[in-house]
Parts: structure tokens; sequence; C-alpha cells
């Protein structure tokens, strides 16, 4: 059970980075490129990807908490813990800053809005400490899998000694 878990922390830990650098990277390229497409498309891809985010969030949560109990280990802790503060952000993006974004943006205020330029930063502040935040998971992740190995070979071991 404990290497099912560990996978499926292990996909979801790579979708959710994988997912947020490359929603940075497209934006930041698409805003270069061509900046009247970038004001449409831009707040729709981070309504979406915060939806998204939401769901990883959750099963990468849920996935770490029950690898826990199934394998002791102070590095899948860790882990959760790191997975925890970045669906905190994750939260706080999705259900208060963005949809208030969307507001300004709407009512076409955003390029006046003193309010949509501090939410807009607070936003990439987020987004970059969430981007951190997995990364220092993906650091950790090897560790928890290691010592969750350790536990299951030893836990063998054991079973193998008291049979004999």
């Amino acid at each position: 059970m404990s290497k099912v878990l560990a996978r499926i922390v292990t996909i979801t830990w790579a979708l959710w980075l994988g997912g947020m650098i490359t929603l940075i990277i497209f934006v930041t390229m698409l805003f270069r490129s061509d900046r009247p497409t970038a004001l449409e498309a831009a707040p729709r891809v981070f309504v979406t990807f915060g939806n998204y985010q939401l769901i990883l969030a959750a099963v990468a949560m849920i996935a770490a908490a029950l690898w826990r109990v199934s394998a002791r280990s102070k590095w899948i802790t860790i882990l959760f813990a790191t997975f925890a503060l970045s669906a905190l952000g994750a939260i706080l993006l999705s259900q208060k800053i963005v949809p208030r974004m969307e507001e300004i943006r709407l009512a076409g205020k955003s390029h006046e809005s003193a309010e949509y330029k501090s939410l807009h930063g607070r936003t990439s502040t987020i987004y970059s400490c969430e981007a951190a935040l997995l990364l220092i998971a993906g650091l950790i992740l090897p560790a928890a899998i290691a010592d969750s190995s350790r536990q299951r070979s030893s836990a063998g071991s054991a079973a193998e000694d008291s049979q004999v």
C-alpha cells in the first residue's frame, strides 16, 4: 500500500509543480509576445489552474496523510506540511484573490485600480511561495520514499524471522 501511495504522491506533486511552472512560463511569454491576447487569456488560465491545483492539493494531502499512516516517517510528515502550506496559498488565490481580481477586471477597472495592482502583487508572491514549497517537497520526496522502503523491508525481514 505504501508503494501505491508514494506513487500517487509523486505523480500528483509532479503535476502540481509542473502545471505551476508551465503557467508561469506560458503567461509570461504570452504577455511578452501578444499583450492584447494575454489580457484576455491570462485571467481564464489563472481561474482554470486555480481549480486544477485545488484538486491536486487535495489528492496530494490525502495520499500523503494515508502514506504517513501506513509508514511512520518524519519525511512524509514534512512532505504533508509542505503540501498543506502550498494548499493554503492555492485556497487563498482561488477563493479570495483571483475572484476579486476578476470582478475588478470585468468592471473594466484593472488598469486604474490600485487594489488590482496590489492583488496582482500578492498573487505573484503567493505563486512564487507555492512553487518554492513544491520544489522543497520534491527535494524531500526521495528521502520519504527511501525511509518508507526501509520500513517495508525491515518489516518484511521481521515477519520472516518470526516465522522461522
